[in-house]
C-alpha cells in the first residue's frame, strides 16, 4: 500500500534573492516572460519517495505587499515547512531571517524550516561567512542549511528532498 502526503512550503526571502525561480526550477515549470508575484503563485510537484511513500508538495510563493498579508497569514496555517533564501554574495539579504523566523512560527507553529544560501556558483564572491550563517542557523532554531545555485540547479532537488524527509519524520 503506498502512502500518501500532500505537505505545503512556504518562502521568504528579500527581492533579487531567487524564491520565485528556485520554485520554477524545482517544479521544472518556467514562465516565457517572468513577472513579479502579484498575490502569490502556486506550484505543485508530484515526488516519489523511498518504501512507498507518494507526496505533493504545494509551493506557495507569496507577495510581501500588504494588500494580501491577511490571506498569506491563512497559507501560514497550512505551511508544514518553510523556506528562508539569501545571496550569499549580499550580507543584506540576511537582515529579515530573525523575523522570518518569528513569523512563520508564529502563525504555523513549531515547523521545519530550511535555510537556502542561493549562488553557490558565485563562491568567489561569498560575502556571507560560514560562521555568520552558523550563528543564525543557532540563533533561530533553523532545522537545516544548504547552499544552492540557481544558475546551475546544484542542490535545488536535494534542498527539497532534505526538508520533505525532516517533515515526514
Amino acid at each position: 500500500m503506498t502512502d500518501y502526503f500532500l505537505l505545503e512550503f512556504l518562502f521568504f526571502c528579500g527581492a533579487g534573492v531567487g524564491r520565485s525561480t528556485l520554485i520554477e526550477q524545482y517544479c521544472k515549470s518556467f514562465p516565457e516572460n517572468y513577472k513579479t508575484t502579484l498575490g502569490f503563485d502556486i506550484f505543485v510537484k508530484h515526488v516519489k519517495l523511498k518504501q512507498g511513500k507518494e507526496v505533493t508538495i504545494r509551493l506557495w510563493d507569496p507577495s510581501e505587499r500588504l494588500f494580501f498579508k491577511r490571506f498569506n497569514q491563512f497559507i501560514y496555517h497550512q505551511a508544514n515547512g518553510g523556506i528562508i533564501m539569501y545571496d550569499i554574495t549580499n550580507t543584506i539579504s540576511l537582515k529579515k531571517i530573525a523575523d522570518w523566523c518569528e513569523e512563520i512560527r508564529k502563525l504555523s507553529g513549531d515547523i521545519p524550516i530550511m535555510l537556502i544560501g542561493n549562488k553557490l556558483d558565485l563562491i568567489k564572491k561569498r560575502a556571507v561567512s560560514e560562521e555568520e550563517v552558523r550563528n543564525i542557523i543557532k540563533k533561530n532554531n533553523i532545522s537545516s542549511y544548504m547552499e544552492v545555485s540557481l544558475k546551475t540547479g546544484e542542490n535545488v532537488d536535494l534542498a527539497f528532498e532534505v526538508l520533505t524527509k525532516l517533515i515526514l519524520e
